[in-house]
């Protein structure tokens, strides 16, 4: 979960062959980002960054013209340009990320969603589990929300 807007994105420059090649720099980057409903249209972006100069490969701001969605899944790729080559690298694989509820009072009244119980922070803290589901499972992806009082 990305829990600021704007969103910011990392990235690392891929190691090619295992081989550490030193005084290598980003020069452009380009991200791309899709709204998981969409993906079946592969050119179909909800951003594209086109290229940008610059080496910052950390905290890359979202400054797309359209606020992403509250509670929405998105997936980013990105691709770089650096100074031991003129040619883009291949593009990274697709990266998952769902934004949150940003403005709870908001989210409340424009989707007329259930009062939350307890606080209405955001910013509370989060951690992650991963955990393997058999393929066979109906289960594709799931969000468990857990308070201790």
């Amino acid at each position: 979960i990305i829990n600021i807007p704007p969103p910011r994105f990392s990235w690392k420059i891929r190691v090619l062959n295992n081989v550490s090649q030193r005084n290598v720099q980003q020069t452009v980057y380009q991200m791309q980002i899709q709204s998981i409903k969409i993906t079946q249209r592969d050119n179909q972006f909800v951003w594209d960054s086109e290229c940008v100069v610059s080496s910052q490969s950390i905290h890359v701001p979202y400054t797309g013209q359209n606020n992403l969605l509250p509670s929405t899944y998105y997936r980013f790729r990105v691709r770089v340009w650096t100074t031991n080559s003129e040619e883009p690298s291949e593009w990274t694989d697709w990266i998952q990320f769902r934004t949150p509820v940003f403005n709870l009072h908001e989210y409340l009244t424009k989707y007329n969603a259930l009062l939350w119980i307890g606080s209405t922070q955001i910013n509370m803290n989060e951690l992650r589990k991963e955990f393997m589901v058999p393929n066979s499972s109906p289960i594709k992806s799931a969000i468990a929300y857990i308070c201790g009082l």
